[in-house]
């Protein structure tokens, strides 16, 4: 495991996680400098949900039950 993997689990950061010291990928998602992001796409690839800032997670997590609801799929 290199250091910086092992840095990452030391500080409780087990999902996907990108640095953006250019700000190349918040100005592609347009997040205005607010972050964490979530972005929900559903199968086909459509922006369904965004969300951000201190909230972001909660907002996120009843929009992918509400999708999962409309797909016929239990959350």
């Amino acid at each position: 495991m290199s250091p910086r993997s092992r840095w990452w689990l030391e500080i409780g950061l087990i999902g996907p996680c990108a640095i953006d010291n250019a700000h190349t990928l918040g100005d592609r998602f347009e997040t205005g400098g607010v972050w964490p992001c979530y972005f929900l796409y559903d199968a086909e690839g459509k922006l369904r949900s965004r969300a951000s800032g201190q909230l972001g997670l909660r907002m996120a997590e009843n929009s992918l039950k509400r999708l999962l609801e409309l797909e016929g799929m239990s959350a």
